[in-house]
């Protein structure tokens, strides 16, 4: 959809082409009269914006506005026209993670590098105190004039009420890429490793082509992300080393506790494979969250190791009648 229109926002903000339109929702493409630069124009109607979501999104506004880097790309102005609400982003020109993913998969190369440049951000966005939750390929531009460049967006925006086929499929795909905890299936607070485990989604499909966990419907996906170990990515993508396989699976356990806590401490480790792969460097040595950080003790969790806590139990039970046997524990 490419239709030509010629509306100003706020008296700055010159919308110029439909780029996208839902039951509730506009993007266009626009641009900054005061300074003539690119952007993007989304508006909701107002009386599907809370106060309380207004002043939040005022607030995650003017902290992310102090992130100063080239790979970001937060909403910078926020405000009413007539009777809806917009949000205005800068313009980048290139292709979305989700579009590239769809030719092949990323080379090892390539995924560690973008996974580096995300974390960069993330690290920050989490330091200032907010999440992101909304971690996915279509939130990764590959700007069109240097592919090595990426842009990670900030697209947290309130849902339209009456789900069209463009908001069914955008929640579709998001359940794709939400922790467990996100979706509601646990009854944990959220907090930033539940960032972490959609960066380990993200990671996942840009090695493997495609995410962890599919379906058709947004129940099945979320009941995989509760229930159901993650394929073996050495499999899908033999190329992929065991520090980064290992690296991943932590970001994809059930249990919070169980993941990497700290952005920062899953950044190092990721430079750390990215560093020695590009010394040639194709099995680095790592143990995974080495320099990771908990904030409170926590319990053992067993959540989605089903299989493993009954062949433990069977090999109890085989001992008490004196049939012996070894079960090799694994622990970090």
């Amino acid at each position: 959809m490419d239709e030509p229109v010629l509306t100003t926002f706020g008296g700055r903000f010159q919308a110029l082409r439909l780029i996208q339109k839902g039951n509730e929702t506009e993007t266009y493409l626009g641009r900054d009269l005061s300074n003539n630069s690119d952007i993007i124009i989304r508006t909701i109607p107002e009386e599907m914006v809370s106060k309380i979501t207004l002043k939040r999104l005022n607030h995650r506004m003017s902290v992310l506005h102090s992130i100063q880097f080239s790979q970001f790309a937060p909403v910078f102005h926020i405000d009413r026209h007539e009777n809806k609400i917009f949000l205005v982003r800068p313009f980048v020109d290139g292709t979305s993670l989700e579009q590239r993913l769809r030719e092949k998969p990323l080379t090892v190369e390539e995924a560690l590098h973008l996974g580096c440049s995300v974390l960069e951000v993330l690290q920050e966005i989490h330091r200032l105190g907010l999440l992101h939750q909304n971690i996915s390929p279509r939130n990764i531009l590959i700007c069109k004039e240097n592919p090595n460049n990426v842009v990670f967006l900030d697209n947290w925006f309130p849902s339209p009420i009456k789900l069209d086929d463009v908001a069914i499929q955008h929640t579709l795909v998001s359940a794709k890429h939400m922790s467990p905890e996100q979706a509601g299936l646990l009854t944990v607070d959220i907090d930033q490793s539940s960032d972490l485990y959609s960066f380990g989604i993200l990671m996942f499909e840009c090695l493997a082509g495609r995410p962890p966990f599919e379906g058709k419907m947004i129940g099945d996906v979320l009941k995989q992300h509760l229930t159901t170990r993650p394929p073996d990515l050495k499999k899908l993508n033999p190329l992929v080393p065991h520090s980064l396989n290992k690296v991943i699976q932590r970001c994809l356990r059930k249990e919070p506790g169980d993941r990497y806590q700290k952005a920062q401490a899953l950044f190092m480790d990721l430079r750390t494979i990215r560093d020695a792969y590009r010394r040639g460097v194709k099995e680095p040595i790592l143990i995974p969250g080495l320099f990771d950080q908990r904030q409170t003790l926590t319990e053992p969790a067993f959540i989605g190791r089903d299989s493993e806590m009954f062949l433990l139990k069977t090999q109890l039970e085989q001992t008490k009648k004196n049939l012996g046997g070894i079960v090799l524990l694994e622990s970090e």
